[in-house]
């Protein structure tokens, strides 16, 4: 218990220290467009997943098929550690139809509350700026389902500046033909076995948030 209390108050005080650094690592990720049949921008994205897991001292690479969505495959290693938890997340995109949107998707757009109750654009937050919890940060992909892989990240980076280490070994799997089929990802998929797994995902109550 007193290791998971430490893993939580590590996460809280980054979360507070860093909010605007991680928000802007959001922003950045967002602006990568990502619909899932445009294989050249899904590459982009997973080679930029890639490079934000290896900051992390993450043993990051992609796994490419033909014709495919690329996979991110992700290895954080815990000396003597006997088992293994891996995190599935997905950073593809459907089609943009833009008249359905009221900014432009891969334009993240910062609102200080969801613009169905009133909220109005704001730039975005900076050094060290206070995180209001009622913002709302619109662009495709910003709940479903980049954020995941935003807020593992911060995570490796909380847990390392707190000190505290996984009591597991920690695998990830990003795939980047969630939104069509995930053809590539059952198949790569049978050589990892975890202990167990964990989906992250979140939903959004307006398409123009996700």
């Amino acid at each position: 218990m007193e290791r998971q209390q430490a893993a939580v108050a590590a996460a809280r005080s980054h979360r507070d220290a860093n909010g605007a650094a991680i928000v802007a690592e959001f922003v950045d990720l967002l602006a990568l467009p990502n619909v899932s049949r445009h294989l050249e921008d899904v590459a982009r994205v997973a080679d930029h997943i890639v490079a934000m897991l290896t900051a992390r001292g993450v043993q990051a690479r992609v796994v490419t098929r033909a014709g495919a969505g690329p996979i991110v495959v992700g290895r954080y290693e815990v000396a003597a550690a006997t088992t293994t938890v891996g995190f599935y997340a997905h950073y593809d995109g459907q089609p943009i139809d833009q008249a359905d949107w009221q900014v432009e998707p891969f334009k993240p757009t910062l609102f200080t509350a969801p613009v169905e109750d009133g909220g109005t654009e704001v730039p975005p937050p900076i050094g060290d700026d206070d995180i209001d919890p009622e913002w709302r940060l619109y662009a495709r992909s910003s709940s479903d389902d980049k954020a995941p892989i935003v807020a593992i990240c911060a995570a490796l980076d909380a847990m390392r500046l707190g000190d505290v280490t996984p009591t597991a070994n920690l695998l990830f799997l990003f795939e980047g033909e969630e939104e069509i089929s995930s053809k590539a990802k059952r198949k790569s998929a049978r050589p990892i076995s975890p202990t167990t797994w964990t989906t992250c995902g979140m939903s959004s109550r307006k398409q123009t948030s996700g």
